[in-house]
């Protein structure tokens, strides 16, 4: 795949180099191969845009930045505005757009998220509808259940999650859309079929989650 196929829905600036085919798309800098293009995220604790250089000297061919950093000269740079929800769009072509392949249903809501997906599962799958379900308890898809470190995992990995399941003949997903997932654009790149808000109180707010209970709203109601 090339990299403009993968920045098709994305405004982005390219500093350094030209169109590269790329054989994965990686935000975890210890992942990076030959021919990998790689998106720099900050987190609460680590930047990897302070690590660009390394990724290039692993086989990066491309790095997609909120700023300039350092590149080789070989290593194509774009600069886009927010790369995680640049992530999302590139995880999005990078899978082949599989949400349009499935019936997605999102739950949000500050309790029973979990419950909630648990029910519309067992609902659909008493109609006939494969269904698989991502939130608390990992990707869940019939017997096998892959953990994941957020109750809304990165959007690749959601990405990656729901091309798996078109390719085993899943019908649908349930996916337990914190505010956090929101905010982070995880579940950017596509539009959800169905929505469903269970309640709204008082969690969540300070250190690394919301600041304020009517930013905790406005991340909900996305």
């Amino acid at each position: 795949m090339l990299l403009s196929e993968l920045l098709v829905n994305i405004e982005y600036k390219l500093i350094n180099g030209g169109d590269k085919e790329i054989t994965s798309l990686v935000y975890d800098s210890r992942k990076v191969e030959n021919g990998s293009v790689f998106v720099c995220l900050k987190g609460s604790s680590f930047d990897s845009h302070t690590v660009t250089r390394d990724v290039c000297d692993s086989g990066a061919v491309a790095i997609i930045a909120e700023h300039e950093v350092e590149h080789s000269d070989d290593c194509t740079l774009v600069i886009v505005e927010n790369t995680r929800k640049a992530l999302a769009y590139m995880s999005c072509a990078f899978f082949g757009y599989p949400a349009n392949k499935l019936k997605t249903i999102a739950i949000t809501g500050t309790k029973g998220k979990t419950t909630t997906a648990s029910m519309i599962k067992y609902i659909l799958e008493e109609k006939g509808i494969k269904t698989a379900t991502i939130g608390t308890l990992g990707i869940v898809m019939g017997e096998k259940i892959i953990k994941t470190d957020n109750t809304t995992p990165e959007s690749y990995e959601i990405q990656k999650a729901m091309s798996s399941m078109v390719k085993e003949g899943y019908g649908a997903v349930v996916i337990e859309a914190s505010s956090l997932g929101f905010k982070w654009h995880r579940t950017d790149g596509f539009v959800f079929d169905y929505g469903v808000f269970t309640n709204f109180s008082h969690d969540h707010i300070g250190g690394v989650e919301h600041s304020s209970m009517e930013e905790y709203f406005a991340c909900k109601a996305m």
